[in-house]
């Protein structure tokens, strides 16, 4: 798992665990420690300072627009200036989170680039069981008299085939 920075990066963004899994797991400072600073380079890698989304500064009530230069005229709040979100994150309390992704979209604007993150991290399947599970019952779906179908009728076919066992509809 040390090979992969996902899998602690998993750990770190699930905010009911965060890094006191971690810390408790291995009870070494030193390890936690250096699994933090492995996920802060994977951070920076994977989140990029100049791809985070910049929000447009709101107009207060005494600022009138500048007639031909625009909202951008006057200088943006401090609220908006670039924050460390990982300092944050880490910095707000661990508590029990029924659902990490729901947490993360509910959060996304105040940690952009880390909400941004989390969402392509922990999207990631843990094993490839269902895809497997799928290609395999596809086959069971493709016979004698479908091999000709074109792959958006076999697609149809599953999701019809998977709500039907699953009593969707």
């Amino acid at each position: 798992m040390d090979q992969s920075p996902l899998y602690w990066a998993a750990q770190i963004l699930n905010p009911g665990r965060k890094l006191r899994w971690i810390e408790r797991f291995f009870n070494n400072p030193a390890r936690t420690s250096d699994l933090k600073e492995q996920f802060l380079a994977f951070f920076t890698r994977a989140a990029p300072l100049h791809n985070a989304p910049v929000p447009s500064p709101p107009l207060h009530a005494d600022q009138q627009p500048v007639g031909g230069f625009g909202p951008d005229f006057f200088d943006p709040p401090e609220a908006f200036q670039v924050v460390d979100e990982v300092a944050i994150y880490f910095a707000e309390p661990v508590f029990y989170v029924v659902d990490p992704i729901s947490w993360w979209l509910a959060n996304q604007c105040r940690f952009p680039r880390l909400a941004a993150l989390a969402l392509d991290v922990l999207s990631i399947p843990p094993t490839t069981c269902e895809c497997e599970r799928v290609f395999s019952q596809a086959k069971l779906v493709v016979g004698q008299q479908r091999h000709s179908c074109h792959w958006d009728t076999l697609c149809m076919l599953q999701c019809i085939k998977n709500w039907q066992r699953n009593r969707l509809f």
